[in-house]
């Protein structure tokens, strides 16, 4: 009787471990379909704020209000309609920092403090665009293969550039540690 048993319980395990093992090969595969198209997804984002990007730039001179405001909302309606149409595969909180970033952009063109103003949507184009390198995998991913290839970028050109961002960034927080004070 105990050997039948130890059979008995012996199948219903198998049954269940390639159960566990089937389900969790379909998630995989599932999960791959969902990444890849998440990434042609986020990429075709990034594009859209590099887009918005050139745009504040050429706007920047113009002095007819109307103008700007025209264009601008051409770059907002393009990001709103492609941040909807993708909501499915988009977190929503890309979707307020990408709308709340461009949405009166072109006030800022026209504000008293325009220099401060623009120099602070810049900022937060910059976070906008490493945020979406962030949540579409791109940087964790870049990361793997950093660390399994042993790659380590070091030439004067890159030192250089670590010196120069690493002060760039220590004179970033010191500027917003005075305006919190103001």
């Amino acid at each position: 009787m105990f050997p039948a048993l130890c059979g008995l319980l012996g199948v219903l395990l198998g049954i269940i471990i390639s159960e566990y093992f089937r389900r969790k090969s379909r998630i995989e595969l599932f999960t791959k379909e969902v990444f890849l198209r998440r990434l042609h997804i986020f990429e075709e984002l990034y594009q859209i704020i590099l887009e918005a990007e050139k745009m504040s730039y050429s706007l920047e001179q113009e002095q007819d209000k109307e103008t700007v405001t025209k264009h601008w909302s051409e770059v907002v309606f393009k990001t709103s309609d492609y941040l909807d149409t993708n909501y499915i595969y988009i977190h929503e909180e890309v979707v307020v920092q990408c709308m709340t970033l461009l949405i009166g952009f072109e006030d800022i063109l026209f504000h008293e403090q325009k220099v401060e103003q623009v120099y602070e949507f810049r900022t937060k184009l910059k976070e906008t665009k490493q945020l979406i390198r962030s949540v579409s995998g791109i940087s964790a991913t870049e990361k793997t293969i950093e660390k399994v290839a042993n790659i380590k970028l070091s030439t004067d050109y890159i030192n250089y550039y670590r010196q120069l961002k690493k002060k760039h960034d220590k004179s970033i927080k010191q500027k917003l540690v005075i305006r919190r004070r103001q």
